[in-house]
């Protein structure tokens, strides 16, 4: 069992982002705090295509590269049959070569309801099994409003998440999971409400999967905001289920300048840096050996900077730097958030020839394809 953090400190909220069931809107008001020490810089390791992933779905070398696909929203640029068609053709024209088959390795999904998740899964796997390699990312807010987790706790939700369990081991893919990304921003109960929910979910999930034939299986990820609005990076304890009941740690790091008034300019690394320093310390979050759990950044993106048309391709090219040149090495995925928030930033990949370019690049660098359909590809 993980033990418990000793402290709780109010968490400030974040506004809801409709179109996508909230994903990450973290106040920017205070940098993070954090006391230790620098990251121990570690030499870039050379990958080629086609290294895979192991049994909790950590590459073997490099990082999974992945996006949402929200197509259903309305807006195709969400979808990700429209951005990969967008990074083959830049591919194309840059290279002159011909027919590229560039995929994504890894899709976030996001889902409202835990009754739902079950048949969100199933639409899925067509397009898991028509791309081999590909990595699903499931996030589900287990349901609205106050008292939510509780009710998950107490089982008013176990035919659902028993029904989940067994869509997720006939279909026969190992996923990527976390229950109500966030849970910081969120209003639906008190952080002991939120481990005991996801404990109980964690333990009728697996108990399903494991009374069903088949070889699908869940990697359960702890997704905060990574940024927690002033308050000490220690917050974030209260709400960790325990090692016992977490494979990966995940967080959603953004450049906020241009989003909101008077946010500064923050590099990938800059922003990325502090919550990534305390989960790979902090020993709440570490393994019983004491080595630090993989890491997915679970959102990250960047907005346009109006006065250097060529900046947010620059951000691009430095989140491309700093995990090739293993800054950051316990990152093991990354999730651009390819949506333009409501009325405030527009963070897709491709707002100006540049900073597609520049995507297109990192998309197509084999240290970002550990799960090639065709090893011997160049």
């Amino acid at each position: 069992m993980g033990r418990m953090g000793i402290s709780w400190r109010k968490v400030i909220g974040c506004a809801i982002v409709g179109a996508l069931m909230t994903p990450a809107c973290s106040s920017r008001a205070t940098d993070p705090v954090t006391t230790l020490g620098p990251i121990v810089t570690v030499q870039p390791v050379e990958c080629e295509p086609g290294s895979g992933v192991d049994a909790l779905l950590v590459p073997r070398c490099g990082v999974l590269l992945g996006t949402i696909d929200a197509e259903s929203s309305g807006t195709v640029r969400l979808g990700v049959a429209h951005q990969e068609a967008t990074v083959r053709a830049i591919q194309m024209e840059t290279s002159g070569s011909g027919e590229n088959t560039f995929r994504f390795d890894l899709l976030r999904v996001y889902q409202r309801g835990i009754n739902g998740a079950a048949g969100e899964l199933r639409s899925r796997l067509a397009d898991l099994e028509a791309n081999p390699g590909r990595l699903l990312y499931l996030s589900v807010k287990v349901d609205r409003g106050l008292g939510a987790w509780a009710n998950v706790a107490d089982g008013q939700h176990d035919d659902g998440l028993q029904t989940f369990g067994r869509a997720v081991a006939e279909g026969g893919h190992t996923i990527f999971l976390s229950l109500h990304h966030e849970p910081e921003g969120d209003e639906e109960g008190s952080h002991q409400e939120y481990v005991a929910m996801w404990r109980h979910a964690h333990g009728v999930i697996e108990a399903a999967i494991n009374e069903s034939d088949g070889a699908g299986d869940v990697v359960w990820v702890m997704n905060y905001q990574g940024h927690v609005g002033g308050e000490n990076l220690q917050a974030v304890d209260a709400y960790y289920p325990g090692n016992d009941y977490v494979d990966w740690l995940s967080y959603n790091p953004y450049n906020w300048a241009g989003c909101h008034d008077g946010a500064d300019w923050r590099s990938f690394y800059d922003v990325a840096s502090p919550m990534y320093r305390y989960l790979t310390t902090e020993p709440l979050f570490l393994n019983p050996d004491g080595s630090p759990k993989p890491i997915l950044i679970g959102e990250t993106a960047s907005n346009e900077d109006p006065d250097d048309p060529n900046r947010k391709a620059e951000w691009i090219r430095d989140l491309a730097a700093t995990l090739e040149g293993g800054r950051l090495p316990q990152i093991k995925a990354v999730v651009y958030f390819n949506q333009a928030a409501p009325a405030f930033c527009d963070r897709y990949w491709d707002t100006s020839e540049a900073s597609a370019a520049a995507f297109a690049e990192l998309a197509t660098d084999p240290f970002f394809d550990p799960q090639a359909s065709d090893p011997g590809a160049e």
